[in-house]
C-alpha cells in the first residue's frame, strides 16, 4: 500500500484569505489532495470533515481555526481510509451493536440532546448524520479486525493476574477509579511538548483536547470516562496516584504516542472486603485489551509505514532434487536480501511495557537453507530428515543519529549457522499396531539479542537432544517422550526489563506422556 500524499490542499487555504469565512468553500474546484492505495481523498471530504469536527466541538468556522486544524483532520482522514481498505481486504462486517449505538447515544448526551435531536441539528448544519454513523461504524469494524487476527497472540497468564491482584492486596489500598480524559499525540521530531502544555495552562484541558487531540475519544471532547485503578497500566497510575481531581498528567510515552491524561473525579470504594473473583476478572480483561491495544498500534503503523516495503531487494536461487531412484528428496534455497529503512524490535518500558517495532538501519542478508528427507531402499521403516541454515547479516548503514547501532555489526537473533537431524523407524506389531522410535538432535550457533548495543548480548550456542518412541493404530496413539535430554541450559532468547538482562531458557530435561483420540 503505497501513501502519496500531494500538496494540492496547500493552494486551497490560500483562497480563504479572499473570501467570506461563512461560504469558505463555495466556490473552491474539488481536487484530489490524498491518495491512498486506490483510495482518494478530494478537497470537499477534507471541508466536510473539517465542518463536522467543528461542529461536534463547538469551534468557530473561521479561517484561522480552519489553518489550525487542517493537517490534523486530514491525517484522520488518511487513518480512517488505511483501516477501510484493511477492513475491505478481510471483509470483516460485524460489530458491536450495543456498543455502537451506545457510543451515538452517549456523543448526543456530551451536546445534552437525544439522537434524533443530534440527527436534526446534523442536517440543519449541512451535515451527513448517516456519514458521522459510518466513520464510527469503521473504528468498530476496525477493532472486530484487530481481535479477529490477534486475540489468539493476547496471553495472559495466571501469573500476571496473580501479580497485579497481589499488588492490590499488598499495598492494602482502598480501591479508587478515576473519571479520565485524555490528550493522544503523535510522537514526532517537531512535537513541541512545552507549547502543547502552556496551550493547556493557558486555556483549559478541553480546548487542548480540541486543538491537539488526535484520539479516537476527541470526538467526546477526550472524554474516556472512569477506569478502575488496576485497570491502569504502571506508567499511568503513578501518575494520577495520590493526586487531586483536575490534576493534568505529565506527557506519558506510549509506543509512537503521547497521551496527557485530565483526572476529572476520584471515587473510593471504601468496602475492605475485595471481590478476588470480580478483581481478577476485570485485570484480565484490562491486560487483554491492553495488549490488544499494542497489536493494533503495531499493525496499524506498518500499514502505514508499508509503502517502504518495496526497498526490500530480494535475490533468491532456489532448488528441489529427488535422487537414489526417488527415495531421497532435497530442497533448498540460496538467497541474497537488501533491506532498507528496517525495523527492529524495542523494549523501552519508558514507552511501553511491550516490544514494538521502529526503524533503524540498512542491512544485508546472505543465506543458504536446505532441507533433506530420505526413506533408504534397504531399510525398510526408517526415515532420516535433515536441515540446515547458514547465515550472514551485517548492518551496512545507521538510520537513527546515536551509536546505539553500529556499521558492520550482525542482527539480532540470526545465527551463522543452524540445523536439526531425526531419525524415525516404524514397524508393525502382532496386534495390527503401528511402534515407532524417534531420536533427534538440534543445535544452534552463537548469535546476538539485539542491533541496539546498550541491550546487546551474546546468546550462547546450543545443542539439545530429545527421544520419542510410541504406537499408534486407527484413531489413536500413545507416545513416550524425553526432551531435552541431556538437561542442557539453552538460552533461545535475551532481553534487557528495566535494565536487568533477562534470559529466556529452553524447558530443562522433560520427560512425558501423550496420547491422542482422533474423533
Amino acid at each position: 500500500m503505497k501513501i502519496k500524499i500531494k500538496k494540492i490542499y496547500c493552494i486551497l487555504f490560500i483562497f480563504l484569505y479572499f473570501i467570506n469565512t461563512k461560504n469558505l468553500y463555495s466556490n473552491i474546484e474539488n481536487k484530489i489532495i490524498v491518495k491512498v492505495d486506490q483510495n482518494i481523498i478530494t478537497s470537499f471530504d477534507l471541508q466536510n470533515e473539517i465542518k463536522e469536527f467543528f461542529f461536534l466541538n463547538n469551534i468557530e468556522f473561521n479561517r484561522k481555526n480552519i489553518i489550525e486544524s487542517k493537517d490534523r483532520i486530514l491525517k484522520s482522514l488518511i487513518n480512517r481510509s488505511i483501516k477501510i481498505n484493511e477492513i475491505k481486504k478481510y471483509k470483516v462486517d460485524r460489530y458491536n451493536q450495543y456498543d455502537f449505538s451506545k457510543f451515538i447515544d452517549n456523543t448526543a448526551k456530551s451536546k445534552n440532546m437525544t439522537v434524533g435531536e443530534l440527527k436534526k441539528k446534523f442536517e440543519l448544519s449541512g451535515l451527513n448524520f448517516s456519514s458521522f454513523t459510518e466513520k464510527i461504524k469503521t473504528e468498530f469494524l476496525w477493532n472486530s479486525l484487530i481481535f479477529d487476527l490477534f486475540s489468539n497472540q493476547v496471553i495472559v497468564s495466571t501469573g500476571d493476574i496473580e501479580a497485579e491482584y497481589q499488588k492490590i492486596i499488598i499495598n492494602k489500598r482502598e480501591s479508587k477509579q478515576y473519571n479520565l480524559s485524555e490528550i493522544i499525540l503523535k510522537n514526532e521530531k517537531n512535537l513541541d511538548i512545552n507549547k502543547i502544555l502552556k496551550y493547556i495552562n493557558d486555556n483549559g484541558f478541553t480546548e487542548g483536547v480540541i486543538k491537539f487531540s488526535s484520539g479516537a475519544s476527541t470526538i467526546n471532547k477526550g472524554r474516556i470516562g472512569w477506569v478502575k485503578d488496576y485497570q491502569l497500566n504502571n506508567n499511568y497510575l503513578s501518575e494520577l496516584l495520590n493526586k487531586e481531581v483536575g490534576y493534568i498528567s505529565k506527557p506519558i510515552k506510549n509506543l509512537d504516542k503521547i497521551e496527557i491524561l485530565k483526572n476529572n473525579n476520584i471515587k473510593v470504594d471504601a468496602n475492605n472486603e475485595l471481590n478476588e473473583e470480580k478483581i481478577k476478572k476485570d485485570i484480565l480483561n484490562s491486560l487483554k485489551e491492553r495488549k490488544l491495544k499494542f497489536f493494533a498500534l503495531s499493525h496499524f503503523k506498518q500499514l502505514e509505514n508499508s509503502e517502504k516495503l518495496w526497498k526490500v531487494k530480494n535475490l533468491e536461487l532456489g532448488w528441489k532434487a529427488d535422487l537414489a531412484d526417488g527415495t531421497m528428496r532435497i530442497n533448498g534455497n540460496f538467497f541474497v536480501v537488501d533491506v532498507t529503512d528496517m525495523q527492529t524490535s524495542i523494549f523501552d518500558p519508558s514507552i511501553s511495557n511491550l516490544f514494538f517495532a521502529d526503524n533503524a538501519a540498512d542491512a544485508e542478508i546472505v543465506g543458504l537453507e536446505t532441507d533433506l528427507l530420505w526413506a533408504p531402499e534397504n531399510f525398510e521403516g526408517l526415515t532420516i530428515s535433515a536441515a540446515v541454515s547458514f547465515l550472514s547479516t551485517e548492518i551496512t548503514n545507521v538510520l537513527i543519529p546515536t551509536d546505539d547501532v553500529q556499521v558492520g555489526d550482525e542482527l539480532a537473533f540470526a545465527p551463522e549457522f543452524q540445523g536439526n537431524l531425526q531419525a524415525r523407524y516404524e514397524w508393525d506389531l502382532d496386534s495390527g499396531m503401528v511402534a515407532h522410535f524417534m531420536p533427534h538432535v538440534s543445535y544452534s550457533a552463537e548469535s546476538y539479542s539485539d542491533i541496539i548495543r546498550m541491550n546487546r548480548d551474546t546468546i550462547d550456542s546450543w545443542s539439545m537432544v530429545g527421544i520419542t518412541a510410541g504406537v499408534s493404530s486407527d484413531g489413536w496413539s500413545a507416545e513416550l517422550f524425553v526432551d531435552n535430554l541431556t538437561d542442557q541450559r539453552a538460552e533461545l532468547a535475551r532481553n534487557y526489563v528495566f535494565d536487568r538482562p533477562r534470559v529466556s531458557y529452553a524447558r530443562p530435561r522433560t520427560v512425558g506422556l501423550r496420547m491422542i483420540k482422533n474423533f
